[in-house]
């Protein structure tokens, strides 16, 4: 078994675009009808082009869930039977007869395996904890994988809708393959990750199961939970220490993320907040950025690449910002320092 990791101080809270794109292409999509969608939920068309290999977690979220709507699918062909839009409805609609969590969690289950033929879902309660798996039957292929880390958000959300409270899990696991990932849309849950085996599980105190259900209605549902994954992240985060919120910036940078505003999103906080906590460690942004950008230039040249494929590896989506960033740092052109 690895290691578990802190999803805090060694994994990023944003959704590679590389998975995203495998989802999609493997769900039928090409990259015009990609493009179109990207358009109709009001995201950038360039998402799938960013040099820096990322989307922001509220991107995902819009484009998971408008994948499964105009699919009509909602595992998006990767199962052997479609589960038509409207299904996960279905379940949440079963969880609502319940008196507590637990037992909705329970029902929501059943149903899900009744209604999901090729999808296992199974809560077992232990004496401390109450453990949440989602697993295809057979070995996972990796667009199934990436396909059950994001269907855990949804439920996540699901069950802190249903008893109007924000849950904190204690640890996630996932496929032991994804353990070379350093971002990672796990990252919103704040807890640590395991890496091995395969499906995904999710571990809650065991006391989350006397908690009451809330007199809910399923008129808003879609919205409702997409409400309630946001409330999460800043619930989750909102305690950042500002010495954390410069070691999360260093090693935002240092994978290559450079945009502010996704580092903030990823931490789920405002710029705003994110440079007060900065001010407050004495730096900015601009500093750490410049300082990390000096010593990763250094190391690049080592490697013998040229200014152009140095920048794509440091995550600039041109060479003239990336030119400008270096005459910034270094005082000179990149060509005078390789000279």
């Amino acid at each position: 078994m690895e290691k578990p990791r802190d999803s805090n101080n060694e994994l990023i809270a944003l959704m590679p675009t590389s998975d995203l794109l495998e989802l999609a292409m493997q769900a039928g999509y090409t990259a015009d009808s990609l493009k179109t969608l990207l358009e109709k939920v009001g995201l950038p068309t360039n998402l799938f082009e960013r040099a820096s290999g990322y989307a922001e977690p509220d991107e995902f979220w819009r484009l998971f869930s408008a994948m499964g709507v105009e699919l009509d699918d909602e595992q998006f062909g990767l199962g052997e039977y479609p589960m038509p839009s409207g299904t996960t409805e279905l379940l949440i609609a079963r969880a609502l007869h319940e008196e507590t969590l637990g037992k909705a969690m329970t029902s929501l289950a059943h149903a899900a395996n009744l209604v999901y033929r090729n999808l296992e879902m199974r809560i077992t309660h232990r004496q401390d904890e109450t453990r949440v798996v989602l697993k295809f039957n057979g070995a996972s292929t990796k667009a199934q994988q990436i396909l059950l880390e994001l269907t855990c958000i949804p439920y996540h959300s699901i069950f802190c809708w249903l008893v109007d409270a924000s849950l904190q899990a204690k640890r996630i696991r996932t496929a032991a393959f994804r353990s070379t990932s350093t971002v990672s849309l796990l990252a919103i849950f704040d807890c640590a990750l395991e890496f091995h085996g395969d499906g995904v599980e999710i571990r809650y105190s065991k006391d989350v199961e006397a908690l009451p259900v809330a007199n809910k209605s399923l008129r808003n549902w879609r919205n409702d939970l997409h409400q309630v994954f946001l409330q999460n992240m800043v619930y989750r985060k909102k305690n950042f220490l500002a010495s954390e919120m410069r070691f999360y910036v260093e090693s935002a940078l240092r994978k290559g993320i450079t945009s502010q505003s996704a580092i903030a999103a990823s931490a789920a906080m405002s710029v705003a907040t994110l440079r007060r906590k900065l001010s407050i460690e004495r730096t900015s942004f601009r500093a750490l950025s410049d300082n990390v950008l000096h010593e990763r230039v250094l190391d690049q040249m080592e490697t013998g690449l040229s200014f152009e494929e140095i920048a794509e590896q440091l995550g600039y989506s041109d060479s003239r910002s990336f030119r400008r960033a270096f005459r910034r740092v270094f005082g000179k052109n990149p060509s005078d320092l390789k000279a």
